[in-house]
């Protein structure tokens, strides 16, 4: 920002190993105030999530890059992003793993592994449910739509064809997307 870029684009895609700490820094960069998600359970008490105003850095415009790669907390920092009207999603939905798990050991090296609670947007969104909805689908190149709802799908494999230079669709759109804010905004 301080070498004058007016927006900014955070690629989320295929991104999963953030805690609920990370998470919330991350959303606070560009959120500066509210809920960033909650987790809660059947045993377990609602938790609030809430933007730190200190640990904003911009409020330019804003898209995020997400998709069926986007999981965990990266799932809840894009549901922050988009439920605070923070910024447009792009791309195509994101896993749905948003979860906390517990194993408990048994007997013969089995285990079983419960889910006890659940990460939600700040709308109240079940992440684990249906993932994080973009507000701009566009699905990559080459890219297998898999829909979680439904088993046993067949899933299209694209015919091979001679190396070509790979255009990122997903990026592209989102240029177009605060491209088309910005002229509004003019």
């Amino acid at each position: 920002m301080k070498r004058g870029a007016k927006s900014v684009i955070l690629d989320l895609r295929t991104t999963a190993g953030v805690n609920e700490q990370e998470a919330v820094e991350l959303a606070s960069t560009f959120i500066d105030n509210g809920t960033i998600g909650y987790l809660e359970g059947q045993k377990v008490d609602k938790k609030m999530f809430m933007a730190d105003p200190k640990a904003t850095l911009t409020k330019a415009p804003l898209v995020v890059l997400v998709n069926q790669g986007t999981a965990g907390n990266a799932e809840m920092v894009a549901g922050a992003i988009t439920d605070n009207k923070r910024g447009q999603l792009v791309g195509t939905r994101t896993f749905g793993s948003g979860s906390v798990q517990r194993l408990i050991p048994m007997e013969d090296g089995y285990a079983l592994l419960i889910s006890t609670a659940k990460y939600f947007t700040p709308t109240g969104k079940d992440i684990q449910e249906a993932g994080v909805k973009p507000d701009v689908e566009q699905v990559a190149a080459g890219e297998e739509q898999v829909d979680p709802t439904i088993d046993d799908q067949e899933i299209q494999k694209p015919q091979a064809q001679a190396p070509q230079v790979e255009v990122d669709k997903q990026l592209n759109k989102a240029i177009d997307v605060l491209h088309k804010s910005a002229a509004k905004a003019a």
